[in-house]
C-alpha cells in the first residue's frame, strides 16, 4: 500500500489500515451536520415580530372626545414565544442628531391589558 510498508495480507490488516480514515470521514460528516444545524437555528429559527402602531381616540356615543392614545400591536412571526417588555425607537433627522425615545407602560390607563 505505502512505499516501505508490509503488504496487507488479511482483511483485518486492511481494516486496521482504513479504519482511521473512515473515522475521520464520519467525524467530518457529524461536524458538517452540527454546523448546518447551528446556522439553521441562528438564521431561520430566530424570533421575528411585526409591530403596528396608530394614534387614536376612544369614541363613545353621547360622550365628548377623550384623550388620544398610542395603540401598539405586536405579531409574532417566529417559531417560539416572544415577550415584549419595552418599546424603544429612534427618530432620524437629515441634518440633526438622531433622537431616541422609550415608551413605558401606562399602568393607570383602563385600556391597558395588564390591568385586567
Amino acid at each position: 500500500m505505502f512505499q516501505g510498508s508490509p503488504p496487507l495480507s488479511t482483511p483485518a490488516d486492511v481494516l486496521r489500515a482504513w479504519l482511521p480514515i473512515g473515522i475521520s470521514l464520519l467525524s467530518l460528516v457529524v461536524a458538517g451536520i452540527a454546523l448546518g444545524w447551528n446556522i439553521y437555528r441562528d438564521a431561520v429559527l430566530k424570533a421575528r415580530v411585526r409591530v403596528h402602531f396608530s394614534i387614536g381616540r376612544v369614541v363613545t356615543p353621547g360622550v365628548s372626545l377623550g384623550p388620544q392614545y398610542l395603540s401598539i400591536g405586536v405579531t409574532n412571526h417566529g417559531p417560539g414565544p416572544v415577550q415584549i417588555e419595552i418599546i424603544e425607537g429612534k427618530q432620524a433627522r437629515l441634518f440633526r442628531r438622531a433622537q431616541y425615545f422609550v415608551i413605558l407602560q401606562d399602568h393607570t390607563n383602563p385600556l391597558n391589558r395588564k390591568n385586567q
